[in-house]
């Protein structure tokens, strides 16, 4: 791959991203809520399970839950997530030798959404002996909210005309952000769940060339683009990138109407890691993607992944674009 420096295309993506056009933008931002619990008590018995209740807060694009457990030797903890179903378990942690930083502490990390509540049992994992009781532990968890203020907008298009109601409008030829968060309700999140998409809209009062791409991803999610036409049929379409690229679709000449943008984590990446593990925290826990929506017969180059990157384009600063062919 060779990478060539144009200073050229900074007067002409700078000029493309000035020439925005205007309407209705449904982004509705709200202020990130804090949550969370410090819990000191201990087990009276061997083989006691305690019970705590987490609340997500109802900020509308979720976030994630740090929850940990320590207690101090001979005894080593055991914790259980369980999502709001009630099926099965989100995660199962105790400490492992010798990959634990320390055997007296356990921590994960999970996304959620919003108003949801888990469940959580917490237990000896090494069992001291009778004696050694009652056994002292702390118990904590603290929720990131990650402020998305497209959402709610989710919705299935195989079930079409679901993802009408919540798709969010949005202007065109600017760039936008978002989060690929999608919180557990069972055990696992699929990528077919329906609050794993995101849904945009805009409309055409003309016959209009449109493109869409990203600007951004998080490194672990490969995110798909797909455009619908009012009817629920598929109108600009493209293939599925690999985690950690950037993907356009189109241009198509596209009639007068609206229509409706999906954005899909097809690969989604982990949704709950045990960080006392070792395990780092996803980066589409903290990560947004940037997308964009444009008009004209020919993607400018600063915004085509499949053949350009621009340094530091969404941060405005045009000194130097960088042109990568491959």
């Amino acid at each position: 791959m060779i990478s060539h420096r144009f200073p050229v295309y900074a007067a002409f993506c700078l000029a493309f991203v000035a020439a925005t056009l205007s309407a209705q933008h449904d982004c509705f931002p709200y202020p990130p809520s804090m949550a969370g619990a410090v819990v000191n008590d201990d087990w009276d018995e061997p083989f006691e399970i305690d019970q705590y209740q987490i609340d997500v807060p109802a900020d509308a694009g979720g976030g994630y839950v740090v929850a940990s457990l320590s207690s101090p030797e001979p005894s080593q903890p055991g914790m259980r997530i369980i999502p709001p179903s009630g099926l099965g378990v989100v995660a199962q942690t105790a400490p492992t030798q010798p990959i634990s930083a320390s055997p007296q502490t356990i921590e994960v990390a999970f996304e959620v959404d919003a108003s949801t509540t888990f469940m959580v049992e917490i237990f000896e994992s090494t069992v001291a002996p009778q004696a050694a009781h009652p056994i002292p532990y702390t118990w904590s968890w603290n929720f990131v909210s990650k402020v998305d203020c497209y959402e709610p907008n989710d919705g299935d298009p195989n079930n079409w005309p679901e993802p009408v109601p919540d798709a969010r409008n949005i202007p065109l030829n600017q760039i936008h952000e978002a989060f690929g968060l999608a919180g557990h309700l069972d055990f696992s999140i699929s990528w077919a769940d329906a609050h794993n998409y995101d849904w945009y809209k805009f409309t055409l009062a003309v016959p209009t060339s449109v493109w869409a791409a990203t600007a951004q991803v998080p490194n672990d999610q490969g995110i798909r683009l797909r455009i619908f036409d009012d009817d629920g049929l598929v109108a600009i379409t493209g293939s599925t990138p690999a985690a950690g690229q950037t993907v356009a679709i189109g241009p198509e000449l596209l009639e007068v109407g609206t229509y409706y943008l999906e954005i899909l984590p097809v690969d989604r990446g982990l949704s709950n890691v045990a960080t006392s593990e070792g395990e780092a925290i996803p980066d589409h826990f903290v990560t947004p993607y940037q997308f964009i929506v444009g008009i004209g017969s020919v993607i400018p180059p600063c915004v085509d992944p499949r053949f350009i990157f621009c340094d530091d384009f969404e941060t405005g600063d045009t000194s130097w674009w960088s042109l990568t062919i491959p």
